[in-house]
């Protein structure tokens, strides 16, 4: 099955471990005041305001201004910041800056990256970067298996509303991202990683005519997947007891090989779409 595993920490940040504040009293009504002008001036390493989170809606407010502002944003160290405060808030103003920068082909590859792990978060706390990932290696490596694990801890500190349906509208905008060969091999790969998380509330589907089943010799049957997307197909032997399961990666193929003699039914989300009889052919 698929090796994919994602998480929300990114880096040795000090401020994307949302989840391990130490409890106190909330932030007053001029603190919070204080953390908004603070981050709406952009002040880099987030020490005045870095409570923001746990300021409600006016919080994710100032946080959803902050993403619209770093469109051409390369540096790290403010991006990483933004990143942990965005990471531990759900809000639905924050959901849309990180659905609008993610997307945003004008934007630099650094915002670009960090909208949409800012958005996987609104849907997953949990999800978090290794901390063995460095900042060149994010921006600068596709392709590599998904580089996520999940942080236990991590919990929001304001818990505000999304739109309905939102998370079938993220899972649409990472499968669109992927899709689009115009979009930098970074941001299709960090979109697909996202993706994978969110494939159990909204499951990814293919095209079965993008699913092919053909015959090879003795017991040997061909699995090809022509989609961009992973794919968990099953497979039995008609009139027999046998019968399998197997995950096939995109644009790839698996081999099966039956123990009993005959035609084999490949299904695709419970449903059978292709046979293919045993031809009786020597390998």
């Amino acid at each position: 099955m698929r090796s994919f595993l994602v998480a929300n920490v990114l880096l040795t940040l000090p401020a994307a471990l949302h989840a391990q504040r130490i409890p106190g009293p909330p932030p007053t009504a001029a603190e919070c005041s204080a953390a908004v002008t603070a981050l709406a001036a952009a002040e880099r390493w987030g020490s005045s305001w870095g409570r923001i989170p746990e300021c409600g809606v006016e919080g994710g407010l100032a946080i959803a201004n902050a993403l619209n502002a770093v469109k051409t944003v390369t540096d790290s160290i403010y991006l990483r910041y933004l990143l942990g405060a965005a990471s531990s808030i759900r809000d639905g103003n924050v959901w849309q800056a990180a659905i609008t920068l993610s997307g945003d082909k004008t934007a630099t590859l650094e915002a670009r990256v960090i909208g949409l792990l800012v958005l996987l978060n609104q849907h997953d706390v949990m999800a978090a970067l290794r901390l063995d990932l460095s900042w060149n290696q994010l921006m600068t490596v596709p392709r590599a298996t998904c580089r996520f694990a999940s942080d236990l801890h991590a919990a929001y500190l304001s818990d505000n509303s999304l739109p309905r349906g939102a998370v079938i509208r993220a899972a649409a905008h990472f499968d669109a991202v992927e899709e689009d060969f115009t979009n930098p091999a970074v941001v299709r790969t960090v979109a697909e990683c996202a993706r994978v998380l969110l494939r159990d509330e909204v499951p990814e589907t293919v095209d079965p005519a993008l699913i092919r089943l053909s015959y090879v010799c003795d017991t040997k049957f061909r699995v090809t997947n022509l989609s961009s997307k992973w794919i968990d197909v099953s497979y039995q032997v008609r009139n027999t007891d046998e019968h399998g399961d197997y995950a096939v990666g995109p644009q790839s193929e698996e081999m099966i090989w039956t123990d009993e003699i005959g035609t084999v039914v490949l299904f695709y989300l419970g449903k059978a779409i292709r046979t293919a009889a045993n031809g009786g052919t020597a390998c």
